[in-house]
Parts: C-alpha cells; sequence; structure tokens
C-alpha cells in the first residue's frame, strides 16, 4: 500500500474541502549565472512550477512549534507528497501559490519546515506572504 497515495485519496471530496483541501502550485527557484562578459549584472534565475495539493490554515502558537515567532498572517501548508513530481520535496525559501483561506490567491513563501512524516506522504510549513 502507497500511503502517500491512499492520504491524498482520502482528502478529496466534500471534506476536503471543508479542511481546506486546495490545488496549489509549488515555485522553486534556482539561481541562475551571470550573463557572460557582464561580471557586474546579476543573475538570471530559473522558476519551475509543480502542481500539487495541499491544506492551508492559519499558523497558530497551537499548530506550530515554539521556536517559531508566529506572525498574524502566517499560514501552516501541508503539502501531499503524492500530488508532486517524483523526486520533488518542498523546501524552505520555494513558494506556493494557494487560493488562501479569505479565498484570495496568493504567493507564500515556505520559511520553516514543521514536521515531515518520514514516508514522504505530507510535508508541513510555516508559510508568510
Amino acid at each position: 500500500m502507497n500511503i502517500a497515495k491512499e492520504l491524498l485519496k482520502g482528502f478529496k471530496g466534500k471534506a476536503g474541502k471543508i479542511l481546506g483541501f486546495r490545488s496549489a502550485t509549488l515555485l522553486r527557484i534556482t539561481p541562475g549565472t551571470r550573463t557572460p562578459g557582464a561580471a557586474a549584472s546579476g543573475t538570471n534565475p530559473t522558476t519551475t512550477p509543480y502542481p500539487c495539493k495541499a491544506l492551508i490554515s492559519l499558523a497558530t502558537a497551537a499548530n506550530v512549534p515554539s521556536a517559531i515567532l508566529v506572525q498574524q498572517d502566517d499560514r501552516k501548508i501541508s503539502i501531499f507528497g503524492a500530488s508532486l513530481p517524483s523526486g520533488i520535496v518542498p523546501r524552505i525559501n520555494d513558494k506556493v501559490t494557494i487560493v488562501d483561506i479569505d479565498k484570495v490567491s496568493k504567493t507564500l513563501r515556505l520559511i520553516a519546515p514543521i514536521q515531515g512524516d518520514g514516508t514522504g506522504a505530507m510535508f508541513e510549513f510555516t508559510a508568510r506572504a
């Protein structure tokens, strides 16, 4: 049995919508290289989008480790591992575009991991605009 796929399947439907289950896009920004002959110019970073499924909720002192100072608009993002392409694991400073709890599409930066489940079924992060 694939735990990651079973977890994802369990959140589809009406119950998932109530719990904040949404389509999202993980954005991985990779640093580029300097343009040859222009050492003073900046780099040309590349952004790669990865469609995924995620849960979103308010980040609170109760659902985020005490080492993280939670700000008013912080969110807890839980990304389903089975919804990501093979080999893609969310990491700090990746961004997620998702419809927020106020029903507005926002791009949030992953600032700190909350916990992993050890199987890659779910990746939880504190996210900030």
